[in-house]
């Protein structure tokens, strides 16, 4: 069957991006960061709390920083930017139209 290890790493690396993006206010952050690709950290909870109502800080923070630390989102001086690359173009597509 071919395909070899750089499909195997594709693989891998899909799983990892949907386990990640499988808890909704994960996605919720990544969808409006694929809208608009860098925010501060009170305009994401703004956005966050338009959806799932009154959120704890430390909830959002831990969110934040699991997509920071997986490669997902930088914090450049006080704002988060979506990495480029990534979301697979693909993914990202459908992530902006959804949220739109």
């Amino acid at each position: 069957m071919g395909g070899g290890a750089s499909s195997l790493e594709e693989l891998k690396r899909s799983a990892r991006l949907f386990d990640l993006l499988g808890h909704p206010v994960r996605l919720a952050i990544v969808r409006y960061m694929c809208r608009n690709r860098e925010a501060y950290w009170s305009d994401i909870v703004e956005y966050l709390e338009s959806i799932f109502g009154r959120m704890n800080p430390n909830t959002v923070n831990f969110h934040i920083t699991r997509l920071v630390m997986d490669g997902v989102l930088e914090k450049r001086d006080n704002k988060y930017v979506l990495v480029e690359g990534a979301i697979d173009p693909r993914m990202f597509n459908v992530l902006v139209e959804e949220a739109g």
